[in-house]
C-alpha cells in the first residue's frame, strides 16, 4: 500500500500545476499520483480557468446544487486511480513535501527601463519555473503588451526550453521582451 496525496491548500495547486482561481471558498483538491499524474476536482464556476492555467490535463468538476458532495466525485477519483485502502495524505499537512515547489519569481514593471520609458510603469510580470528540471510551468503578465510578451514565454514553453534560454536571451531594443532578460535573471536570487 503507498501513500495517496490530495492537495487542498490552493497556493500548492497554483505552485504545481499554475491552476489560477478566485474560488477559494470552494473545495478543490489535486490528486497526485506516485506517477506524476495530476487530476483537478474544481466547482464548475472554475473549469475554463482551470484549462487556462493549469498544467494539468485531466479535469474534473463537481456542480454546485442543495445535494452536492464534492467529496464522493474525490472518492471516485481516488478509486480510479487505484487507491482504495491506501494512507490518504492531506497536504501541506506533510510539510516535507513542501520543499521541493518552485517557487513563483516576479518583477515590477517599474524595474523596467522600456516601462519606464514610455511612461507605462503600472503593473508585474510573473513566472513560475519547475526546480528540478528549469522547465518554465507558468507566467503571468499584467502590463502593457503582455500579449506579446507571453508570446515568446508560450512559444518557450512549447519548446519545452529551460527558463535560461530566455534569461539569457536577446531581445529587440528598445522592447518590452527585454525585460524578460531581468524576470527569469530572478530565480538567480529567489531563496
Amino acid at each position: 500500500m503507498a501513500d495517496v496525496n490530495v492537495v487542498r491548500f490552493y497556493p500548492f495547486m497554483y505552485y504545481l500545476t499554475g491552476y489560477d482561481t478566485t474560488g477559494y471558498s470552494q473545495f478543490q483538491c489535486l490528486f497526485l499520483g506516485a506517477d506524476g499524474n495530476l487530476v483537478l476536482l474544481t466547482q464548475s464556476a472554475d473549469l475554463r480557468q482551470a484549462r487556462l492555467t493549469s498544467v494539468s490535463e485531466d479535469i474534473r468538476i463537481w456542480v454546485d446544487h442543495a445535494d452536492s458532495n464534492p467529496g464522493l466525485d474525490l472518492r471516485q477519483i481516488l478509486e480510479e486511480q487505484g487507491c482504495r485502502g491506501n494512507v490518504l495524505n492531506l497536504l501541506p499537512a506533510d510539510v516535507h513535501f513542501c520543499s521541493a515547489f518552485p517557487k513563483p519569481i516576479y518583477i515590477f514593471l517599474s524595474m523596467t527601463l522600456r516601462a519606464l520609458d514610455v511612461g507605462e510603469a503600472r503593473g508585474f510580470m510573473k513566472a513560475m519555473v519547475h526546480a528540478d528540471t528549469d522547465q518554465i510551468l507558468g507566467a503571468a503578465m499584467l502590463c502593457i503588451e503582455g500579449g506579446e510578451i507571453m508570446a515568446i514565454v508560450e512559444v518557450a514553453m512549447m519548446g519545452n526550453l529551460p527558463y535560461t534560454a530566455l534569461r539569457g536571451g536577446i531581445f529587440p531594443h528598445p522592447a518590452l521582451a527585454e525585460a524578460l532578460n531581468s524576470l527569469f535573471a530572478a530565480i538567480d536570487y529567489r531563496d
